[in-house]
């Protein structure tokens, strides 16, 4: 898992830290972003889980997703 912090973390800087965990094999799991500054008045939720029966009760996004297959 890797885990980048919104406003700081350079994106060039998730590239090279992608490139050295490819480099030894390692399975990136996927990526956090982490203290996301938000608007008083507006924002999101989502919520993702499989039901018993297996069927998923929304879609998983692919947001960001990019990033992590260009590095």
């Amino acid at each position: 898992m890797v885990v980048a912090r919104s406003g700081k973390t350079p994106v060039a800087q998730i590239r090279t830290g992608l490139a050295r965990l490819r480099a030894v094999d390692a399975r990136v799991l996927g990526c956090v972003l982490n203290m996301q500054v938000t608007k008083a008045d507006a924002g999101y939720y989502s919520y993702y889980g499989q039901q018993p029966d297996g069927r998923h009760r929304t879609k998983p996004s692919d947001a960001g997703i990019d990033l992590v297959r260009a590095a």
